[in-house]
């Protein structure tokens, strides 16, 4: 039997949307194998990709691994780089903010409030870094989606390279869950749809957390299975709502 492409499924899927996100992929799972296709943008979404930005969800993932890495030193100068970062973008947002200016920039200044508090007090536990990490992808999904798709997808990357080391990494995958679905929130907050848009987001949402709960019982097979059928789900979520960027 033919194999099945992620991308081939939307094509082919009548009602794929709604397929995928109420989880009636059995009998496909059952009957052909699924590739893996983290998310992507199109050319146009390329085209709104920021640099700037980019470089700052590279320090972000860094520290993201150097927290796994239990390095206090380097999760400092990742959040030093982080906070040098949110200083570059807001002078060259390369956005028309309009009348929104001040809001974004309370918004980045918040975040380098809470940056030099941590850095200053040396508050470098897991709790306060998932709470920068969230300022952070809330940032980047109000003001620059298409660095956040790009972002959502190299976490779905992470994730399932984790997964499939001959001893996966569960906490590494557990911490880029938690990454991705600020991810997802943030856009779905910002970035709105009409339609069944907050019937498929809050199901999107709910699939992040089974593979978290397959990642904390550490099944491997079942995290997997999980994961792909996320990263399924998230391409034809986006692919349905943004097809302006996806």
């Amino acid at each position: 039997m033919s194999a099945f492409t992620r991308r081939g499924l939307f094509a082919t899927c009548a009602g794929a949307a709604t397929a995928a996100l109420t989880l009636e992929t059995s009998e496909l799972f059952a009957q052909n194998k699924l590739d893996f296709v983290p998310l992507q943008l199109n050319r146009q979404g390329q085209g709104q990709l920021n640099q700037q930005v980019t470089a700052m969800d590279q320090h972000e993932d860094q520290l993201l691994d150097d927290l796994l890495a239990g390095n206090q030193n380097n999760e400092i100068r990742d959040l030093g780089d982080i906070n040098n970062d949110l200083t570059g973008i807001q002078r060259n947002p390369g956005l028309q903010l309009g009348n929104q200016q001040n809001i974004f920039g309370q918004e980045a200044q918040q975040i380098q409030v809470q940056i030099n508090l941590m850095t200053r007090q040396r508050m470098c536990q897991r709790r306060n870094i998932f709470g920068c990490v969230r300022m952070v992808d809330f940032f980047v999904g109000h003001w620059y989606p298409c660095n956040d798709i790009l972002e959502i997808g190299t976490c779905e990357s992470k994730i399932w390279n984790y997964c499939n080391l001959r001893r996966p990494n569960f906490m590494a995958i557990e911490f880029y869950l938690e990454h991705l679905r600020y991810e997802m929130m943030s856009m779905f907050q910002y970035h709105r749809c009409n339609g069944r848009f907050l019937e498929h987001s809050t199901q999107l949402v709910t699939m992040v957390t089974r593979v978290e709960r397959c990642a904390s019982f550490q099944m491997v097979t079942e995290c997997r299975t999980e994961m792909m059928r996320l990263s399924m789900a998230t391409d034809i979520m986006y692919r349905k709502y943004y097809p302006q960027w996806c």
